[in-house]
């Protein structure tokens, strides 16, 4: 559903020629913004590729996630107060569709009674809204390193599932498996390469590693289950940042 979903995007009509567009007006405004090369702030927009990792990509259904790479967007405005040392916010969305061909195999090889199962799923869903800390260091004329911690609020989300099971000799009926939700304070370290294309936009190649075990809780005829999920990714993006004060 989330790869679809960024297909859908991508692909509509006039979507790269907007960009474009986009693109050369915010160039076009750089001499407004500028005076000088070095600014004490900008705003960052990325987007790219999650890809999970342990227990939330492991393929068994006791404590396997089946996630699969997915997509992400994030952004940030930053602040330098010193040359090197700067404080900001950072927020992303994550979409990690479900290895839906991998937990149906899993769930008939378990259960013998199965002799067939198909299973319709959407992503998991991750949001965070955090502080950070940003460090950088000018590697030449046109090239910049940052690293970054940040640390705040995590919200995560189980997907929706349809099941419908081919048992022997019963009839075949959908079952669902509701979503759940979770919120913890966590924590991301990341790390950053910059090119600079104009004065006051530069290309940005970022990554970071996001590691978090959330809690789920289910409604069940005996009362409330809870499942413990473990949260774990590297990402990659690619993106720009403006230069603004």
């Amino acid at each position: 559903m989330a790869k679809e979903t960024f297909r859908k995007i991508i692909f509509e009509p006039g979507f790269f020629s907007k960009a474009i567009v986009l693109f050369g007006f915010l160039i076009a405004l750089c001499p407004l913004w500028l005076i000088a090369q070095d600014k004490n702030a900008h705003l960052g927009f990325r987007s790219g590729a999650s890809f999970p990792l342990f227990g939330y990509r492991a393929q068994n259904l006791e404590d396997g996630s089946f996630a699969q790479a997915g997509f992400l967007v994030s952004a940030e405005g930053v602040y330098y107060f010193t040359n090197h040392l700067g404080a900001g916010l950072t927020g992303s969305l994550t979409l990690h569709p479900v290895d839906v061909v991998a937990l149906a195999r899993a769930r008939v090889n378990k259960y013998p009674f199965l002799s067939d199962l198909t299973v319709r799923s959407e992503p998991y869903t991750i949001i965070s809204i955090m502080p950070a800390f940003f460090y950088k260091y000018n590697l030449g004329e046109k090239w910049t390193f940052s690293a970054k911690i940040a640390a705040g609020v995590l919200y995560s989300k189980t997907p929706y599932q349809l099941y419908k099971p081919d048992y022997y000799l019963l009839p075949d009926t959908w079952e669902k498996k509701t979503s759940a939700q979770d919120w913890k304070f966590s924590w991301q370290p990341g790390l950053a390469i910059n090119y600079q294309l104009v004065p006051c936009i530069d290309l940005v190649l970022n990554t970071g590693f996001m590691y978090r075990k959330m809690e789920f809780n289910f409604n069940t005829t005996t009362g409330t289950r809870t499942d413990e999920k473990e949260m774990s990714m590297i990402e990659l993006s690619l993106g720009f940042d403006i230069k603004i004060i």
